[in-house]
């Protein structure tokens, strides 16, 4: 049996749990660095990558400090899992709105259902960050959908339950997990994934509990893809 080993020093935490269900994992060993931007704080995440098969995180081990020439979030992540194939996908542009600035441009095209630009959110209802970012993200996400603009979802991993949804689902598609697990390599919430090109691990402005900036990136996010 294989154990990970991420061991986590922080006095702010940008995320937190991590998912059990059982996944495809690689079998190597590697070490690999996160840097995650909150403004002008750089967290370097390193994480000895060597998995069991329930794709589960035991301990890590995290620096963080201040870099001013950093300009946006940055994960040198390998991809991991099955990859999702939309039934209909279309480029974005290649201009980022100047609010983008925590998440990642993983390139290539937007995700997009009936036409529409997808997102999503996972959480759980033992993160204490989830519950930061969750009421955000769910306040933004129904009003694009009630305007008939984008898909979204909100998963949560303790009930697997769409909190977007007013049925109870009991159950998450296999499909909505391997969106979670090729670009979320260490396995924690909150995770984002806006249209699968942009994505983020943990909060972008909590640690200054910045709710507005927090909004506004969500925002600048859609409408970028809604005009790509």
């Amino acid at each position: 049996m294989r154990v990970t080993y991420a061991v986590v020093v922080l006095t702010t935490i940008l995320v937190c749990g991590c998912v059990s269900k059982p996944a495809r994992v690689d079998e190597s060993s590697t070490t690999t660095t996160l840097r995650v931007l909150n403004e002008d704080y750089v967290w370097r995440i390193k994480v000895q990558n060597s998995t069991n098969n329930q794709g589960k995180i035991s301990h890590g081990e995290v620096s963080h400090g201040v870099d001013g020439s950093v300009d946006g979030l940055n994960m040198n992540f390998g991809s991991e899992g099955a990859s999702q194939t939309p039934a209909t996908s279309a480029p974005t542009s290649t201009t980022l709105d100047s609010r983008i600035k925590t998440f990642e441009d993983r390139g290539g095209s937007v995700c997009r259902v009936d036409g529409k630009p997808i997102i999503r959110m996972y959480s759980k209802n033992s993160c204490h960050n989830c519950e930061w970012s969750a009421p955000i993200f769910d306040r933004v996400a129904s009003e694009y959908m009630e305007k008939g603009l984008i898909k979204a979802h909100h998963w949560v991993f303790d009930v697997e339950d769409d909190t977007l949804t007013e049925r109870m689902e009991r159950s998450m598609p296999d499909g909505e997990y391997e969106v979670f697990y090729e670009g979320n390599e260490i396995r924690t919430v909150p995770y984002f994934s806006f249209g699968c090109r942009f994505t983020r691990v943990g909060n972008g402005y909590q640690v200054r509990d910045d709710k507005e900036k927090e909004e506004e990136e969500y925002r600048a996010l859609i409408e970028q893809m809604i005009s790509g």
